[in-house]
């Protein structure tokens, strides 16, 4: 490891996680690295019934938080990718907004459709699902709040009107939910 930038570990409670750290700081201590105190947190993840021991980082406490962000997404003590989805649902509507505006200020004419639905690709989807793939314990309604963001950005580029259903605009548009 020529360079590190960051460290996750994960592990049970108790004497496992007591052992991980110590294999961490022991690691960094022979490479004559420092981590700091401050960007360093214990999450613990699912029930507080399990006793959970105060880790260490170059002597110090590290310190528990209840949720972080790692790598765009937010690691929280629920366990779920909940806290993630509602940060992308507002990213989202901020990235649609301004795809409606770029699309609404330029004269496109008749290129306003297809010229909306590229920049739906290439900001939207890609700032919204950016790492996607990673994020488990989906729920039907975590699914529906991103969905609900991206019939928006279409009404807007398409100016369909509130009660244009939702099949019309997927299928009018060519895109998929």
């Amino acid at each position: 490891l020529g360079k590190i930038d960051d460290i996750l570990a994960v592990s049970e409670c108790g004497t496992k996680s007591v052992k991980t750290n110590a294999t961490i700081n022991s690691f960094i201590d022979s490479k004559k690295l420092k981590l700091s105190e401050k960007k360093c947190k214990q999450i613990h993840i699912g029930d507080k019934q399990f006793f959970c021991p105060n880790l260490k980082i170059d002597n110090e406490k590290m310190e528990k938080s209840n949720s972080e962000k790692y790598l765009g997404d937010i690691v929280s003590s629920c366990g779920t990718c909940h806290p993630t989805v509602n940060e992308r649902h507002a990213k989202g509507f901020g990235k649609a907004n301004e795809i409606i505006s770029i699309i609404d200020e330029i004269p496109l004419g008749h290129h306003r459709i297809p010229t909306g639905l590229k920049l739906r690709e290439a900001m939207f989807c890609n700032g919204i699902l950016f790492n996607s793939e990673v994020w488990h314990g989906m729920k039907e309604y975590d699914i529906e709040e991103l969905e609900k963001v991206d019939e928006y950005l279409l009404r807007g580029i398409m100016k369909a009107h509130s009660k244009t259903s939702r099949a019309a605009l997927y299928l009018e548009s060519g895109c998929v939910p």
